[in-house]
């Protein structure tokens, strides 16, 4: 259990520097408004913020139900959150997948492939 809580999250720290390297090349004004923009390393607050807001409905309508349906005290065992996580997981990667296809595919319609600074339309 130990190697999987110091290895499993190495690989998601690398994210954070995309995350911040990838919104840098973005529009990131709010409501396309000039007198206010998101700062790219401040997007990765809306992450954060997604799960503390998921909290709430997972705690108060799914693990009563699941504890009602299972039986089980916490609703679902260890192994079924992680299997459900992985899920999630794998989705996300997909979906995360066909919107950088798009967003390259756009850029090279501009001819932005190799402009780092440039923001992709």
């Amino acid at each position: 259990m130990g190697f999987w809580n110091t290895t499993g999250s190495f690989p998601c720290k690398p994210w954070h520097f995309w995350h911040i390297t990838s919104s840098s090349s973005m529009d990131h004004r709010l409501f396309h408004s000039n007198s206010f923009q998101i700062p790219p390393a401040s997007l990765s607050v809306f992450t954060i913020l997604t799960v503390l807001i998921g909290l709430v409905p997972y705690d108060c309508l799914f693990v009563p139900f699941a504890r009602w349906f299972t039986g089980n005290a916490a609703g679902i065992t260890c192994l079924q959150r992680r299997v459900i996580g992985f899920m999630f997981h794998i989705v996300a990667t997909i979906v995360s997948a066909l919107i950088e296809m798009e967003r390259k595919a756009v850029a090279a319609d501009y001819n932005l492939l190799d402009q780092a600074t440039a923001v992709i339309p």
